[in-house]
Formats: C-alpha cells, sequence, structure tokens
C-alpha cells in the first residue's frame, strides 16, 4: 500500500514540476517582453535621399526607427558614417517630435558626400511599463512562483514522511 502512495506523490510532483516549469517559462517571457527596452545598434540607414544639389542636406526628409506600431523612440545613443565619422546631435542630425530622425545641412554633412550611415537606437515596445516599481514586482513574480512550486514539493515529501518527520 505504501508503494502505491509513494508512486502517486511521486507522479503528482512530476506533473506539478513540469507545467510548474512550462508556466514560469511562459510567465517570464512575458514579463520580459514588459519590462524590457528594445535596443538597436548599427542599424544601416541610406540617406542618399535626403541629399540634394552639391551634396546639401534637406532636413525635411525624416526616417522612422520605430519598428512597429505603439512603439516609442526613447533615444538615439550613436549616429555616424560608415568610415566612423560620428555626427554630432542637434548639429548634423536631430529626432523631431514623432521621433524621426533627420539630418541637416552642417558642414560634415556636407563634406562627406558618404550616404551609409549607422544609427544606435532604443525603443520601448507597445506594452512597456514605465514605472520602475511595477517593473520590480513584475520581475519578482517568477522568483515566487518558484519559490512556491519548491514549498509545494517539499510540502508532499514531508507529507509522505521522506524527511523522517511525521
Amino acid at each position: 500500500m505504501a508503494e502505491k502512495s509513494m508512486i502517486g506523490v511521486v507522479f503528482v510532483l512530476f506533473i506539478t514540476l513540469i507545467v510548474g516549469v512550462v508556466l514560469v517559462s511562459t510567465i517570464m517571457d512575458s514579463v520580459k517582453l514588459n519590462t524590457n527596452t528594445l535596443q538597436t545598434l548599427n542599424r544601416s540607414v541610406d540617406i542618399s535621399s535626403v541629399r540634394i544639389a552639391d551634396n546639401n542636406v534637406n532636413p525635411g526628409v525624416t526616417f522612422v526607427l520605430a519598428g512597429g506600431a505603439g512603439q516609442v523612440l526613447t533615444s538615439v545613443d550613436a549616429v555616424r558614417f560608415d568610415n566612423g565619422t560620428i555626427l554630432v546631435e542637434d548639429t548634423d542630425w536631430f529626432t523631431n517630435s514623432t521621433d524621426n530622425l533627420g539630418f541637416l545641412n552642417s558642414t560634415l554633412m556636407v563634406a562627406h558626400p558618404d550616404n551609409d550611415t549607422d544609427v544606435d537606437y532604443t525603443l520601448e515596445p507597445q506594452e512597456y511599463v514605465s514605472s520602475s516599481i511595477a517593473r520590480t514586482l513584475l520581475n519578482l513574480i517568477g522568483l515566487f512562483f518558484v519559490i512556491g512550486l519548491l514549498l509545494f514539493a517539499v510540502g508532499k515529501l514531508k507529507d509522505f514522511g521522506l524527511f523522517g518527520m511525521e
């Protein structure tokens, strides 16, 4: 009889832990999507459409950096030509109120006819949780779920008498 109940306990623990691991991984994936920003490095932007006569630049032409609906551009970290020349914010490039990247008619932009630029920027996804306290609490959900699973497993094993306590 004790062997049957031991098999039952092992079966319940096995199923609970398998389901728990699947659930915790799903929960943590969802939490990660809502608490992390998206950083893009070295995105190539061809600015040939910005160039006008004599290598000047038309500041009215801008480029959309956000990858999808609801994403918000939080920062443009670096803009540079492919040859490594770094462009300066508000002198060579700008971001407008709709979070688009534009280029200015500066001396550096006119002097370098290179049309290939690399841009580093950060986006917030549509579901991003902006409150740092809420992000911290969301990150703790997985930890508490795992602690609950462990307490359940230890409780089942203790009920069966595996720890020598009854």
